[in-house]
This record gives C-alpha cells, sequence and structure tokens, in this order.
C-alpha cells in the first residue's frame, strides 16, 4: 500500500490551515473535532453539570470526559504522556464549568414580614423584558422593584417576574410600571429529575413573582421624571439607544396586532401624547389562523390559544415556531436577491467585490434587523453567530465549518449570559443543528451517487426527486439528534413528523415570504389594505394544517407518545453511537483508503472507534439496568410529589407495582399538573405504565392531573369514590380520555382493598357504602398501605375533622387497626381537617403535607403544626422539602429523602 504525501510549500512544510486528520479522512467526510472545541465542549459540560447537580449529571459526564481521553490518547504520534496531558486539560476545562456555576448560585431571597403575611402593596419597576405567553399573558421583568408596604416604600434586592393575565396594554421595555399585588419569592417545583424553575430565576437575578388579572392592580405606567424612572438603566447612552430600538419593536408588534384584529390604523396617540395608545386587541380576537403569524414573525404567542399550541406539539411542529437559522436564512436570502440583482444592473460591481462576499454584505441589515425583530432570542442569537461566522470566512476567501461555527455561536451567546446554555429554544436550536451536520453528509453522498448511475435526464430527475426528499431527510436528522432532548423535555415523541414534509416547505416557500412582504408593506404609507391581503394569502396553508390537526385529535390520531425520560448518562451514550455511526457511515462512502496498513475510517483508529462504541452502549444500557434491579428489590415507597397546592401520591410496591393516588391540579386551562409535573415524575427512567390510578374525591386539586394521566398511560385500572364531574372542563377532558381508551372507574368503598404484590396493601377505611354525604371533602376515600399486617402509610385527602374522629373513635371501638408510619396530613394541613384523636390512633413516625409555597390558605395551619409538634411528631411540607419519599425496605428502618 502507498502513503499519501501531504501537500507541501516551498519551504518543505505543510501549507497553513492544512488539517492532516482531514487529510486522512476519506472523500465526504469532514475535519474531526479541533482540540479547542473539545475544550469548548468540556467546559459547557461542566456548565450543565454544575447546575443540573453533580449527583446526577457527574456519570455522564466524566463518562464523556473518559471518552474524550481515549480517543486522543487513540491519535496518531501521541504518546501515553500527551494522552494524559489531554485528559488533564479537559478536566480541568470541565471542572472550571462546574466551579464557575457552583459560585454563581444565588441565594434564596429574603422573605420580609409583610411579604411573609401575604398583603397586597404597591409595586413600582422599571420593564426590562417583555415575554407573550399564550391565551393572552404577557410575562415581564422588573428592575429597580420597590414596594409600598404600611412602613412606607421597600426597595427589593432582587428583580421581580411579574404575570399579567388579560392586560389592558402592552407596557413598554424601559418604562416604568406601577400596580398592586401580593408579592412572592420565586420558588419551582421541585421533584426527582426536573428541572427548578426556581433556580434558573435566582441564576438570572429575580427573587421574586407576582401575578396580577386584566385590570386588578389598578396598572398604570409612571410618567418619566419620578424618582420611580430614574433608574440606572437609562445612565447610559449606549442602553438608552436599546431602550429605544425595543421601544420601535413595540411599535411594529402593535401594528401587526391591529391590522390583523381589522383595528384602526393608524393607532391614535395616548393622552400623554407621547406615542401609541398600546391598548391591546384581547387574545381571543385573532382567530387562530392570524394568531400564527406573529408567533412566526415575531415570537409573539400572545394570541396563541393553549389547544392550538398543544396540536402543533403532537403534530411535532413546534419547533417551526422557534424563531431561529430557518426565519434568519430566509432574511439573508432577502439580501442575496439584492446582490444578484444589484449584479445584473451593475455586472462590472463583481470585479470590485466577488459575488459571494457581496451576497454577505447585503445580506447582512436584514439579518440584524430581524434579530432585532425577533427580540433578540438566544436561537436567534446563534443563527445570527453563526451567520457572523460563516460571512467573515468567506469575506476572509476561506471556507468554514458548520461545527466550527456551531460551537463557536453557542460559545458567544453562553459567555454572554452563561444561562441560556439551560434556554430549551437554544438547546433545541444548536442539537438540531449538529445532528444535521453529523448526518446530512450521509444523505448528500448517498444522492449524489444515485445521480451519477444515471444519463443526463435521469441523472436530473434523480437530483430532483432527491432535492425533494432532502426536506424529509433534515427533519429526520433533527428529530434523531434531538430525540433525547426531546424526551427528556416533552416526556413525548411524535409519529406525526412527517407532517414536516409537508409543513416545512409551505412554511419557507409560501407562509414566511408573504408574511414577510406584509411586514414590509406596514412601513409603506397608506398600504395597510395591501398587508391585510398579503397577511390572509399567507394564512391559507396555516388554516389548512390546524384544520387537519383538528380532524385528527377529534378522530383520536393526535396525541403525545409518552416514553422513557432518559437519564443523562443515557442521552451521553445515544449520542456517542449515533456520532460515531455517522463517522464510520460516512468513513465507507467514499474509497476505501488505507495508511500504513491502518484503515482511516476515523482519524482515531480502530481502537478509539471500538471503546467509543463500548462506552456509548454502556451507557445506554445503564438505565435499563438500574430498572432492572428496582424491579428485583423488595422495597415499599411512597412519595409525595411536589404539584403545588395540590395533592399526588405515588405507591411504589414489589415487581413493579405502581398506584398513583390523586394527580394536583390547578385553575388554570394552560397548566396541566399531570402533563407539567407528574408524568416526568413517572416517567423518570421508567416506562408510561401505571398498575392502577385512585382518585380519592373529584375536587380539582385532587383530579385535575389524571386526565393526561389516564389518556397517555397505560392504566390497569381507575378506581374512584363513586363521585366524578358530569360537565366543565375536567369532565370533557376524562371523556377524550375514555374515548383514547382509558380504563372505566370503578367504585371503592371502605372494607375494599388493593392487592400490591404479594404482600403489599392498600386498604379502603372510608367512605362507607350508600352512606356518602353532600360534602365532597368528607366524601374522600382514606386509604391505608400495609405490608405483612404492619402499617405503612395513612392517605385521608381531604376528609374533614368530623369524618377523621368518627374513624379513630370506631378504630379505638372495634379494635380495628389504623396506625402507620407516615401520616400525609389531611387537606393539606387545614384547620377543618384538625383531629388529635386521628393522630393518636395512627401514632406516625412522620407526618407529610402536600402544599403550596406561601399558599393563599397558609396551610399547614398553625393549629395544624401545634398539634402535631405537641406530640412529638415531625412535619415535612412539599413546598419546603420538594418531593418526599418514604421507603421502607424489606429489611431495615424506614428511610426518608426529599429534593431539597
Amino acid at each position: 500500500m502507498t502513503r499519501s504525501t501531504p501537500p507541501q510549500t516551498a519551504q518543505g512544510g505543510p501549507p497553513a490551515g492544512y488539517n492532516r486528520s482531514a487529510a486522512l479522512l476519506p472523500h465526504g467526510a469532514p475535519p474531526a473535532l479541533l482540540w479547542r472545541q473539545w475544550c469548548l465542549l468540556a467546559v459547557l459540560a461542566g456548565l450543565a453539570a454544575g447546575e443540573t447537580g453533580l449527583r446526577d449529571a457527574a456519570p455522564a459526564w466524566g463518562a464523556a470526559v473518559l471518552v474524550f481521553m481515549v480517543l486522543w490518547s487513540g491519535r496518531q504520534n501521541a504518546g501515553r504522556p500527551a494522552a494524559v496531558l489531554r485528559a488533564l486539560v479537559l478536566g480541568v476545562c470541565m471542572a472550571a464549568g462546574v466551579c464557575f456555576m457552583l459560585l454563581h448560585r444565588q441565594p434564596a431571597a429574603e422573605v420580609p414580614g409583610w411579604m411573609t403575611a401575604q398583603e397586597k402593596v404597591r409595586v413600582q419597576g422599571v420593564v426590562q423584558i417583555v415575554e407573550s405567553r399564550p391565551e393572552g399573558r404577557l410575562r415581564m421583568v422588573l428592575a429597580d422593584a420597590r414596594c409600598r408596604t404600611a412602613q412606607g416604600w421597600q426597595t427589593l434586592k432582587a428583580d421581580v417576574v411579574w404575570t399579567w393575565q388579560y392586560p389592558v396594554f402592552r407596557p413598554r421595555s424601559g418604562s416604568t410600571v406601577e400596580f398592586e399585588g401580593r408579592v412572592k419569592p420565586v420558588r419551582g417545583f421541585l421533584n426527582r429529575g426536573t428541572w427548578d424553575s426556581g433556580s434558573f430565576w435566582l441564576r438570572n437575578g429575580v427573587g421574586y413573582r407576582v401575578w396580577t388579572r386584566a385590570e386588578q392592580g389598578q396598572v398604570h405606567e409612571v410618567p418619566a421624571g419620578k424618582p420611580a424612572a430614574e433608574s440606572a438603566l437609562f445612565q447610559s447612552d449606549a442602553l438608552q439607544s436599546a431602550e429605544v430600538m425595543r421601544g420601535l419593536r413595540s411599535l411594529v408588534l402593535q401594528r401587526v396586532e391591529r391590522v390583523l384584529a381589522g383595528m384602526s390604523d393608524p393607532i391614535p396617540a395616548d393622552a400623554d401624547g407621547q406615542g401609541a395608545l398600546r391598548q391591546m386587541p384581547r387574545w381571543r380576537d385573532l382567530p387562530q389562523r392570524y394568531a400564527v403569524l406573529p408567533a412566526l414573525l415575531l415570537g409573539e404567542r400572545f394570541y396563541l390559544s393553549q389547544q392550538t399550541m398543544d396540536r402543533l406539539a403532537d403534530a411535532g411542529l413546534m419547533h417551526s415556531f422557534a424563531l431561529s437559522g430557518m426565519h434568519l436564512g430566509l432574511a439573508a436570502a432577502l439580501g442575496a436577491l439584492a446582490a444578484l440583482l444589484a449584479g445584473r444592473i451593475f455586472p462590472g460591481l463583481y470585479l470590485v467585490v466577488p459575488r459571494q462576499q457581496l451576497a454577505v454584505l447585503c445580506a447582512a441589515p436584514p439579518v440584524l434587523g430581524y434579530v432585532w425583530l425577533g427580540g433578540a432570542t438566544p436561537s436567534l442569537l446563534r443563527a445570527a453567530l453563526m451567520f457572523a461566522f460563516w460571512g467573515g470566512l468567506l469575506l476572509a476567501g476561506r471556507r468554514g465549518v458548520l461545527t466550527d461555527g456551531l460551537l463557536w455561536a453557542v460559545a458567544v451567546v453562553v459567555a454572554w449570559q452563561p444561562q441560556a446554555l439551560f434556554d430549551l429554544r437554544l438547546q433545541l436550536s444548536a442539537v438540531a443543528v449538529a445532528g444535521i451536520a453529523c448526518t446530512m453528509p450521509v444523505y448528500r453522498a448517498a444522492a449524489g451517487r444515485l445521480g451519477t448511475k444515471h444519463g443526463t435526464a435521469a441523472g436530473a430527475v434523480m437530483r430532483l426527486t432527491g432535492g425533494l426528499a432532502g426536506v424529509l431527510a433534515v427533519s429526520m436528522a433533527a428529530q434523531l439528534a434531538l430525540m433525547p432532548l426531546t424526551l427528556d423535555a416533552f416526556g413525548s415523541v411524535t409519529p406525526w413528523f412527517v407532517l414536516n414534509v409537508l409543513w416545512l416547505p409551505a412554511l419557507g416557500l409560501w407562509v414566511l415570504p408573504l408574511a414577510f412582504a406584509g411586514l414590509v408593506s406596514l412601513a409603506l404609507p397608506q398600504a395597510a389594505p395591501v398587508a391585510v391581503w398579503l397577511f390572509h394569502v399567507a394564512t391559507v396553508p396555516v388554516e389548512w394544517l390546524l384544520e387537519m390537526l383538528g380532524t385528527l385529535e377529534a378522530g383520536g390520531l393526535l396525541y403525545p407518545v409518552l416514553s422513557v425520560r432518559p437519564l443523562p448518562c443515557a442521552a451521553a451514550g445515544f449520542w456517542m453511537l449515533l456520532g460515531t455511526a455517522c463517522l464510520l457511515w460516512r468513513g465507507t462512502a467514499g474509497p476505501a483508503v488505507q495508511q500504513s496498513g491502518r484503515s482511516v475510517l476515523l482519524p482515531y483508529g480502530l481502537r478509539a472507534v471500538c471503546v467509543t462504541v463500548t462506552a456509548g452502549v454502556v451507557l445506554l444500557a445503564a438505565p435499563v439496568c438500574l430498572r432492572f434491579s428496582a424491579y428485583l428489590q423488595d422495597d415499599v415507597s411512597v412519595s409525595v410529589l411536589d404539584v403545588g397546592q395540590g395533592q399526588a401520591v405515588l405507591v411504589e410496591a414489589p415487581h413493579g407495582v405502581r398506584v398513583l393516588i390523586d394527580g394536583g391540579g390547578f385553575p388554570s386551562s394552560s397548566f396541566d399538573t399531570g402533563k407539567a409535573l407528574v408524568a416526568p415524575v413517572l416517567t423518570y427512567n421508567r416506562p408510561p405504565v401505571l398498575s392502577a390510578v385512585v382518585n380519592t374525591h373529584p375536587d380539582s386539586d385532587h383530579l385535575g392531573g389524571l386526565p393526561f394521566i389516564l389518556q397517555s398511560f397505560d392504566v390497569g385500572a381507575f378506581y374512584t369514590n363513586g363521585e366524578l364531574p358530569q360537565e366543565g372542563a375536567h369532565a370533557a377532558a376524562l371523556e377524550r380520555a375514555w374515548r383514547a381508551g382509558a380504563p372505566v372507574p370503578a367504585v371503592l368503598a371502605a372494607g375494599d382493598s388493593l392487592l400490591l404484590g404479594s404482600t403489599a396493601e392498600l386498604q379502603v377505611l372510608a367512605p362507607e357504602a350508600g352512606r356518602m354525604t353532600g360534602n365532597t371533602n368528607d366524601n374522600s376515600l382514606i386509604l391505608r398501605l400495609t405490608r405483612g399486617g404492619r402499617g405503612l402509610a395513612l392517605v385521608p385527602a381531604d376528609a374533614g375533622t368530623v369524618v377523621l374522629d368518627r374513624l379513630a373513635q370506631a378504630a379505638r371501638r372495634q379494635n380495628t387497626p389504623v396506625e402507620a408510619a407516615l401520616l400525609v396530613v389531611p387537606h393539606h394541613g387545614s384547620g377543618n381537617s384538625l383531629s388529635p384523636l386521628l393522630y393518636d390512633a395512627v401514632a406516625p413516625s412522620l407526618a407529610v403535607a402536600s402544599c403550596g409555597y406561601m399558599n393563599y390558605w397558609r396551610f399547614p395551619r398553625p393549629e395544624v403544626r401545634g398539634a402535631l409538634e405537641a406530640r412529638g411528631i415531625p412535619l415535612l411540607t412539599t413546598s419546603g422539602s420538594g418531593q418526599i419519599t418514604v421507603c421502607w425496605p424489606d429489611s431495615g428502618h424506614m428511610q426518608v429523602r426529599s429534593v431539597r
């Protein structure tokens, strides 16, 4: 075999920029990652490990560092000392990322007395960020916030996130607002394997939250010149210019809203003559076909209904609504078209500036303009930075590397704002681009071979077919790369991602161009009718899409397929195997090349490939082994989930038996507790399977999260106390679940029991059959978990004092055992369920109350806390400890674990 010789310069050395690894690769394969890119990945891995917690993330990222070491130790001409040095450098990079996140952990915000007392106060603050949310909500971040209490104005030491439901106007960024509300510290839901939103807000400097509705709170803007408006935000000319640009974007958005809603144009001036009256159309005023346009053009989802959002997500189309490279590419295409027209009109221009470089220069203004219009989201910034990277290389006469551009774009975004690494929009965008970069050369190689195997005409047909198939290939490549991230974030996959083949061409060739044209026409005088017509024509495919999704949903065909949420190590293993498979496939796409008898399918050699594949398989199989190990264990556990002011209890018995008692619930159509909180916990490294679901009573804070569980999980049986809602949102949701195949409910009463394996049992202590009252709380099922005759846990749901006292007295009279090691405090700790008689009869070692943080009713009540404390019964709350798990091993004492 012959040895290939690298190109030489006149001085005898390789030319600048020569990549020896790339030279060894077969045709069609890109160069391997550079050393600086490995270091950057190690830093990003350290940041992720420091944020998510070393206990969960360290195995995955530690294995990744090990693989890096093995890969680099297998490089040609790299001895063991060099490999060890590289491993140490990578370890230092990862440790730097971990230390940065740990050192920048923000402490919890201070809670003054007036806040603990939940007093309504006047709040003032400077609007920094305005984000739209579905179904008529605005979420804003207020800086320099202060509150007027009985003691006067008090300045808060952290920013405030303010959610305004059904706002009557859109506050301008940089303006000072004042309103009335109850301020609380930020606090997320803490469950095992889920994301902590509270920590995210604290890292971004936000320590408090407040919620208002419509005109409640008497919201108004404070005129400029008052003390509250004297913010450091305006002490810099650069920052002031940025606020002006944000204000202009708000005006553009208002104009689009009014045109779509059919309102008068131009917008009338406000009373102070300072600009637009900013009075907003109600979110229901826009048909959903028109509500899609602000979301696609500007990232504004204010007018989208939750139903539309869910349908798009279930069809796998929501990624097209994240402003990213697709939208920016269209803006760049406008610049490229301008360059082409300029060259046709002035042919000599290309002699001064080459066509490709002119296209870059002409594309820069529309790209920057769209980044401004889109609100400079992380995904848009990533795409813009990639454009800048590629454009710079092209202006310098060089060809860029897609992977290098992606990594450095992410690096710049994260360096500017480290929390952007945990923005799901940036994660989805970056992983999708990486997946396309890895897999598309495979597709191009296959398409190239197909096109060259035929004559000119046949080859043209094949190339045309390949071009159409490229849309599907891009979608599949992105979906495949995103699978671990999608499963972790959403816990589901969809079989309808093939709709991207129809939707993405329509979006890129019809909807967005016409919508952009309508947006531009709004800047022309007296062009509003033209804009209305363009917007109307642009939404024709949108209307067809929404109608099709509605038909699929009505037929029971459009629903998410829940799957196992992967552990971090499984995600790392999947990406290792996917990347290795792509490199191996591309290595065999070209002619076989041998160097010194060694295959060069990869620059690292066959040994490194084998080690990488082995490590990937081990990481991917480790969670399966953990599940199998848990299946074999003979433990019984009770987990009280953190679902806010509601209750959801998971009982786990040997051999995979799992019973869910209630599912929490919120009085909000835009937040499904079962989908957002309960399902992610149940599917964390476990399949969506439940032996049974029990609803103790039909109150919304216990029933609200169950319809999604019943519809999406494989549920063995569904039990109730015989009461279910007959009308309303919960009744409709249950009907949809039963149409999807959920089990028909069976009624439980005192004396019934559910066997959980060979030794565990769930006994029903109340209510007695035929003795239901008019109080739904007093009709709650009271359940007692036992094992081998030993009482483990008592779950009284929302039963009141009379029912609980009667149960305790009957147990004493009839010598019926009700004792248990764990007592789930009745009715979240309400005074209406205070029962010292029950506490004495149960004699628990621990009491757990499921309640929301700083809830309106102040549960658990002081009298409940005092009665438990007087009996020496320790009390834990989900608001303070997050998810609380109590486990009873087959041999050993009770073990208690909490997330916080």
